[in-house]
């Protein structure tokens, strides 16, 4: 039996990864998952020591788990990451390459452009016949770099690098259980990390919009913290449990 595709998130106070095998119907059966919180580590800048250890942390994780992996495809977002949205007439396949290009070089500087992990993908909206939206996602190489290090210090191929908006949108997609009951809902897909928030918006299996977002769950623990002069810790716990 092949193995099942592993998903890798390291997030700014835990890291998690997933691993989803597809089932006859084309939906996905989750068939492994774990979780590990990273304390302080997560909070230092990122560094070629700090990518060391949470290598160390990844694979206790995944052996901890009995996680068969050799390749995974990792989740990037925060601020270091830009999404953008362009309109285009629509135009044959090499000369989109050619405008989303241009419009990298814009966003980022012709001189900057080097430093940008950088991919682009054509929505399929209702109004694509008169033109084309284009979802332009953008991160700066270092970020993404670190990221790497961190996988490929645990043994562990990257297969490829994704946004964390697009690996909710796609989990929801493939997922059964999530399927709205009454057909062209729109739904709004949502991911709040300690830091972060990322938030995908599809119809009918169709993705319409995808965003990173600042800030995250934590400003709520903060916002807790203050409104009932409690500790950080027992706002945090009080925020999970309720």
């Amino acid at each position: 039996m092949a193995r099942p595709a592993t998903g890798i998130d390291i997030g700014s106070h835990a890291m998690k990864f997933v691993q989803l095998r597809r089932k006859p119907d084309g939906t996905l059966r989750m068939v492994n998952a774990g979780r590990m919180p990273l304390g302080e580590q997560g909070i230092e800048e990122d560094s070629k020591l700090k990518a060391g250890n949470l290598s160390v942390l990844l694979r206790n994780l995944l052996d901890g788990r009995s996680a068969d992996v050799t390749g995974a495809t990792v989740a990037v977002t925060g601020r270091k990451v830009i999404v953008r949205y362009a309109h285009v007439p629509p135009v044959p396949v090499w000369r989109l390459k050619k405008l989303m290009q241009y419009e990298i070089e814009e966003e980022s500087g012709a001189d900057n452009a080097d430093n940008l992990a950088s991919d682009f993908h054509l929505l399929d909206l209702p109004n694509k016949a008169s033109e084309f939206t284009i979802m332009v996602g953008l991160a700066k190489n270092d970020p993404v770099q670190f990221q790497m290090d961190v996988v490929e210090g645990a043994g562990i191929k990257v297969n490829d690098i994704t946004l964390t908006a697009l690996s909710a949108f796609n989990t929801f997609k493939y997922s059964s259980r999530n399927r709205p009951e009454e057909e062209h809902d729109t739904c709004a897909i949502v991911n709040i990390g300690a830091e972060n928030m990322d938030m995908a918006i599809e119809r009918d299996g169709h993705l319409f919009f995808a965003r990173n977002l600042t800030p995250g769950g934590r400003t709520f623990t903060e916002a807790l913290q203050q409104e009932l002069r409690i500790p950080f810790e027992n706002a945090e716990r009080l925020k999970v449990q309720r």
